[in-house]
């Protein structure tokens, strides 16, 4: 059997019904995904705690995973984010209206 490149892959998907049960499991797998993504970037702000990057990546997943979460779940990062992206302004004040920005963006996603 051969196998699919991403595109024909995606085209599949789109073409493809969605039922309950297919959202349920793309949802699931995108908390993994956040999940253990943000436990990456943890253990990288344990080792580099004043690397741009990898704090801007962190709230980012942060935002995504809250956004993905049923609202009973939800865990409240919005303070968590808020002081990254203040410690980001502090570390790279020359980016700082693009990490506002990107913080407003990111809020407006959580908040939803």
């Amino acid at each position: 059997m051969a196998k699919l490149t991403v595109e024909e892959r995606e085209e599949k998907e789109e073409d493809s019904p969605k039922t309950d049960t297919d959202i349920e499991d793309r949802k699931n797998r995108q908390i993994y995904v956040f999940t253990r993504e943000k436990q990456v970037c943890e253990e990288l702000i344990d080792i580099e705690p004043d690397c741009k990057w990898v704090l801007l990546t962190y709230a980012l997943l942060l935002g995504g995973l809250e956004a993905c979460l049923p609202s009973d779940e939800r865990q409240g990062v919005v303070s968590k984010v808020t002081e990254i992206f203040t410690r980001l302004c502090t570390l790279d004040p020359m980016r700082a209206a693009y990490y506002e920005h990107v913080r407003s963006q990111l809020m407006g996603l959580v908040e939803k």
